[in-house]
């Protein structure tokens, strides 16, 4: 649950309304409601973390639309910290 974790932390303050609750966590994978309101372009987002070296997919958790991060493989800390670099260029809204 580190990757998550470390993920999760970041966007406290980058994207404060990420939150899905715990149980929709897991060490592979980390889900985030997506932002709600004007500015946010799934597209986009994905299209930039892509550009940096990353794919995130969408997906749906009950009446929620969300994206998931998956960290599974050998996923070290120098590779949270690129995921988390990449997320601060790629977060416009």
């Amino acid at each position: 649950m580190q990757c998550s974790t470390s993920i999760s932390g970041y966007l406290d303050t980058a994207w404060p309304t990420h939150h899905t609750t715990e149980f929709l966590q897991s060490p592979i994978i980390t889900t985030f409601h997506s932002p709600e309101g004007e500015g946010y372009d799934f597209q986009g987002f994905y299209q930039r973390l892509k550009t940096a070296g990353f794919v995130i997919y969408p997906g749906k958790v009950s009446d929620h639309d969300t994206c998931r991060i998956g960290t599974i493989g050998a996923v070290g800390p120098h590779d949270i910290e690129r995921l988390l670099v990449a997320l601060r260029g790629a977060i416009t809204w």
